[in-house]
């Protein structure tokens, strides 16, 4: 490129020789040529190029023309022409060198910025998850009893736990994404039995469709965990049993009812999982049972169907937090 560079000015002098006529502009057009050189190829085609340009402008346009000679006035000029292109191949790598550097630079800070607001959007969502179930457990406190002051104080402190829930939602822009919980329950599931360390086994979803907005999402994996903790205690012998899980909903309420076979049901679920269970069932205002129909037990959620808030048409994945 450099070359042809050369050649490009070499030509456009020729060209213009008869405006120029001879010993007149001998190195003007080959400024440009070392500077699109320095610009585009660097400096050391740069140098090629200025060294080829006074040569030639030297040779073919400096009396007497096309012939070796020792012709001091031009010499003068070429040995400026020199220093001139000396000057801007050093200023223009220079500063090319510059805006590289600040490139690199801004490039890392806005990876770092990238990744510190990731950071802090991942533990807003986890604080608002703890958050959110704290507040269900501190509900669950101030309705068993005791002094009406205590009552009232957990009460409140509940109420206003979940406000701080709420306005962490806001700013991560959570609450507005409704999540389809089919396949939140799946990605749980899974993790669970994984993070148990018992051996994998079918799990099937099936019935209807249900979005649930964060708040929900995040009370009805608490049960579903706390479900699954009690299907993780059986014995090893039945760990590849399937486990099936079925939501149905209508306009008003959700149901959904999983089933496992598992060995003792009362020693699986104890009384943290108890609370923990009952909180969140409280908080969403539903109703939890289960049974044992022979080796089988089946767990059954009802919780009213409050629309999330959002677009239904463009459901987002599970956040990752929200499963942690």
């Amino acid at each position: 490129m450099a070359l042809s560079l050369v050649g490009a000015g070499f030509a456009t002098r020729s060209a213009l020789d008869p405006v120029f006529r001879h010993n007149s502009f001998v190195f003007s057009i080959f400024y440009l040529t070392v500077v699109l050189a320095a610009f585009f190829c660097g400096s050391g085609p740069a140098i090629v190029a200025s060294i080829l340009s006074a040569l030639l402008a030297y040779w073919a346009f400096a009396d007497p023309v096309y012939s070796m000679k020792l012709n001091v006035e031009a010499l003068t000029g070429m040995a400026f022409f020199a220093l001139t292109c000396a000057i801007d191949i050093y200023f223009i790598m220079g500063m090319q060198r510059a805006v590289q550097k600040y490139r690199l630079e801004h490039l890392r800070a806005e990876g770092l910025a990238e990744g510190n607001a990731i950071l802090f959007k991942e533990l807003n969502e986890r604080t608002t998850h703890h958050l959110q179930l704290v507040s269900a457990l501190l509900q669950a406190r101030a309705g068993e009893g005791g002094d009406a002051v205590y009552r009232t104080a957990l009460a409140e402190a509940s109420r206003r736990t979940m406000g701080i829930v709420r306005a962490h939602r806001a700013i991560a822009d959570e609450a507005i994404a409704p999540i389809d919980f089919a396949g939140f329950a799946r990605q749980l599931i899974q993790a669970s039995i994984e993070t148990s360390g018992q051996r994998a086994r079918p799990v099937t979803i099936s019935g209807d469709r249900v979005m649930f907005g964060a708040e929900q999402a995040t009370s009805t994996g608490v049960i579903l965990l706390e479900w699954l903790g009690a299907v993780a205690a059986s014995p090893p012998r039945d760990m590849l049993a399937p486990i099936d899980l079925r939501i149905d909903s209508d306009e008003l309420c959700c149901t959904m009812t999983l089933t496992a076979q598992m060995g003792h049901v009362a020693s699986g679920i104890d009384d943290i999982s108890r609370q923990l269970m009952n909180a969140a069932v409280e908080q969403m205002n539903g109703r939890f049972s289960w049974h044992s129909e022979g080796a089988n037990v089946t767990f059954s959620l009802s919780v009213p169907l409050a629309p999330p808030v959002g677009d239904l048409a463009t459901p987002i994945d599970p956040p990752s937090t929200l499963l942690h």
